[in-house]
């Protein structure tokens, strides 16, 4: 089996999973307890949230556990949008961001937000002159994800974080793909909000983060207990806080072998499927992750390439994981401006440690004799 959907969910790292298990057993204790045994599960916590820190620049005492992407997503918007302090009513974002981010600026829109949704060129890259234009003296934040999850586009944050603090707003990232590729420093880049989710590098899934800069004033969208700093009340999910801080070191030790790999696994990708016909390369190497490979493929339904690479062996999706259930093309393939032909045969590879030079090129492979087989109607019939 080849598994190439890493963007979607990563496997659970065995040294990760060793160090959740005494909280799983023997360390149950709720973390907000005052005896020795509950203060030392605090302790475990605290160290988790430094290790999440130190992955991404950050102070430990800036980072907020939530549980996962999306939640991450709508304590940055909500948050913001929302507080008592809070009186401006404009936000902007892009066309290519991710539903956790898109559905809750809908939701804000419904209550009489506005939001402005900036276009992306042929590769998904927003135009930081459009950002500029956008800027008006009602906006409170602007909001766009470092690395797309489905083409892989890198934006230009810094630069757009500096277009939104020269115009009086907040700037907020999506980090949840970026994160395995891109060298993250919150505080050298300008950000003041940056969403992380675990079981995007080897972590568990239902752990996630939020950096939130000092002075950027949040309304919590959980209420409760005194946890998180007042803005998620509720007892922790220690063992999947300790996964995430696991994994977050462990990403940090190994980022620089893991990245060559990836690297070197998707140029090779796109040099042997860039010569054959009917293939248009979607995440060019000078402005996407090394992590993530869009493709279409010229009179192929993506449903069809799925079905008959699953019987290969060969896992790989049509996109985000989130939106699966859907056979129309995303909202990301239309912006970049696919011909409808195109954006239906487009399918997403997502690269990660578990591959080899080995299973890439069976991976390859794979791709180039399920692309054949289906534009044979004789191959079709036969089988």
């Amino acid at each position: 089996m080849i598994y190439a959907d890493y963007a979607a969910a990563t496997p659970l790292d065995p040294m990760v999973s060793e160090q959740m298990l005494p909280y799983l057993t023997e360390y149950f204790y709720n973390p907000s307890a005052l005896y020795p045994q509950a203060r030392q599960v605090h302790g475990a916590v605290e160290r988790a949230r430094g290790q999440a820190a130190d992955l991404i620049g950050a102070p430990a005492e800036r980072i907020i556990f939530t549980s996962g992407g999306t939640e991450g997503d709508n304590l940055a918007v909500l948050g913001t949008a929302l507080h008592a302090g809070q009186h401006k009513r404009h936000l902007i974002t892009s066309s290519i961001e991710h539903h956790a981010l898109l559905e809750t600026c809908v939701w804000l829109e419904q209550r009489g937000f506005r939001v402005t949704r900036l276009p992306v060129d042929s590769r998904g890259l927003v135009d930081p002159h459009d950002l500029q234009a956008a800027m008006t003296e009602d906006t409170f934040l602007v909001s766009i994800m470092w690395v797309n999850n489905e083409l892989g586009t890198i934006q230009d944050i810094p630069e757009l974080a500096r277009i939104a603090h020269a115009g009086g707003a907040w700037f907020h990232t999506d980090a949840v793909q970026a994160v395995t590729t891109q060298e993250i420093d919150v505080e050298a880049a300008g950000i003041d909000l940056l969403t992380l989710s675990s079981h995007k590098f080897y972590g568990p899934k239902g752990a996630g983060a939020l950096y939130v800069r000092e002075g950027v004033p949040l309304c919590p969208m959980q209420h409760g207990g005194q946890q998180e700093h007042q803005l998620r009340g509720g007892t922790e999910n220690v063992p999947a806080l300790i996964g995430m801080g696991a994994a977050a070191q462990r990403l940090k030790e190994r980022a620089e072998a893991m990245r060559a790999d990836m690297k070197r696994w998707k140029t090779r990708i796109i040099q042997e499927l860039a010569v054959v016909d009917g293939i248009r390369i979607d995440s060019p190497l000078d402005c996407s992750a090394d992590s993530i490979l869009h493709l279409s493929f010229y009179g192929i339904e993506a449903e069809g390439m799925l079905f008959w690479l699953a019987r290969a062996g060969i896992q790989v999706s049509m996109g985000s994981a989130c939106n699966s259930q859907s056979v129309e093309p995303s909202h990301v393939v239309r912006a970049i401006g696919l011909s409808e032909e195109l954006a239906r045969g487009g399918i997403r590879l997502s690269l990660g440690c578990g591959l080899t030079d080995e299973k890439v090129g069976e991976l390859i492979k794979g791709l180039k004799e399920t692309a054949r087989r289906l534009r044979s109607a004789d191959g079709l019939m036969n089988e």
